[in-house]
Parts: C-alpha cells; sequence; structure tokens
C-alpha cells in the first residue's frame, strides 16, 4: 500500500515538474521573440533617421548650388560666391539680374569724371522675395568694388535714360532700371554688390563684365 501511494506521489511530481519545464520553455520563447521585435523596430528607426538625414542633407545641398552654368539661378549665400553678368542671383530675400554691361569713356557734359575713369553702366532688375514691402535705395544699396580695393558708389550719368529709382517694392514685384558708376579704367574686373540688406542676408555679387 505504501509502495503504491509512493509511485502515485512521484507520477504527480514528474508531471509538475513537466509542467514547470514546458512554462519555462514556453517563456523562453517569448523573451526571444521580444527581442527580436526589439531588434527590428530599433533598426527600423534607424533606418528611417538616416534616411531622413540624407534627404535633408541633399537638399541643402541642390538648393544652395542649383544651376550657374546656364545662367539661371545661383543662389548666394555668402559673398565669396561671385557671379557672372549672364546670371541672376538670389539670396532668399533678393533676386537680381543685371544685362546690357557696357563701359562708356565719353565725356559727360552733366556729370564730368576723371579722365583715368570710365562710367560703368547697366540695367539691372530687382525682385523682392520677401513677405513684406522692402525699399529700393539705389545710392545707399548698389556700389561696385574690385580686387585691388577701389570702391565706388552709385554715379549719375547724362547716357542713362530710365535710372532706377529708389521705391517700395512689394513681395513679389520687379524694379527695373539702368545704373551707372564712376570707376577706374585700370579695374579688369569690377564687381558690382547688391546689398539691400532685405532678411540680413548677404549681398549678391556680380562680375559684371565676365
Amino acid at each position: 500500500m505504501k509502495r503504491k501511494a509512493k509511485v502515485v506521489a512521484d507520477a504527480s511530481v514528474s508531471e509538475v515538474v513537466e509542467k514547470e519545464v514546458k512554462e519555462v520553455k514556453r517563456e523562453w520563447r517569448q523573451f526571444l521573440r521580444f527581442k527580436d521585435e526589439n531588434r527590428l523596430l530599433f533598426a527600423s528607426f534607424i533606418v528611417v533617421l538616416t534616411a531622413i538625414v540624407v534627404i535633408n542633407t541633399l537638399y541643402i545641398v541642390n538648393y544652395t548650388n542649383r544651376g550657374t552654368d546656364d545662367g539661371t539661378v545661383a543662389t548666394q549665400p555668402n559673398p565669396n560666391l561671385v557671379l557672372t553678368s549672364l546670371q541672376t542671383g538670389t539670396n532668399h530675400a533678393v533676386q537680381a539680374r543685371v544685362s546690357n554691361v557696357s563701359e562708356n569713356s565719353k565725356r559727360d557734359y552733366a556729370f564730368t569724371i576723371d579722365p583715368s575713369d570710365t562710367m560703368l553702366t547697366m540695367d539691372i532688375s530687382i525682385t523682392n522675395l520677401t513677405s513684406v514691402t522692402q525699399q529700393v535705395l539705389p545710392s545707399n544699396q548698389l556700389y561696385v568694388r574690385s580686387n585691388e580695393g577701389d570702391y565706388a558708389p552709385l554715379h549719375p550719368s547724362m547716357y542713362l535714360t530710365n535710372a532706377l529709382a529708389a521705391t517700395d517694392v512689394q513681395p513679389g514685384q520687379t524694379v527695373k532700371g539702368q545704373i551707372s558708376f564712376d570707376v577706374p579704367q585700370r579695374v579688369a574686373s569690377p564687381l558690382l554688390y547688391v546689398d539691400t540688406g532685405w532678411g540680413g542676408y548677404a549681398p549678391l555679387v556680380f562680375d559684371v563684365l565676365h
């Protein structure tokens, strides 16, 4: 009788142990699955974050360096980037383009210049890219510099038929006119600065004779 009771007790213990082993195995499988899911979730997060960084980088690079060879648009985030007279420049607040650039050494009876100088004239268009009304003040915002250190402010000329006037410019509006500067003839590459100051951006700089 005692032997039979012992056999029954051993069987019960064996069943309990077997159940516990199965439970441990089930918990272990769940733990492994949880680790795998977390690993996949973390990997997905890294992939998405990397994609965002790459896309933003490509956008910034493309936006900053688009089109400078075909004369369409070239962004100019700093004054070290010099545009040619065939290009349109923009610094996100103002867009400007020059054309019909010429040097005139003829005598100006109304606004005389030194015989060693020349009158640099050109057409210019300025567009307000901001969302507020801005002022165009040619005598303050437009000037010429050279690599030799020369500085030439706006200078009137009797040969201008449509001088650019000071005016208010509405958002999206473009104003056009002619500008002129008294520049030494020895200056081979006069640089026009369109320094409106709108939005705090750097000036647009044009090598107008190239």
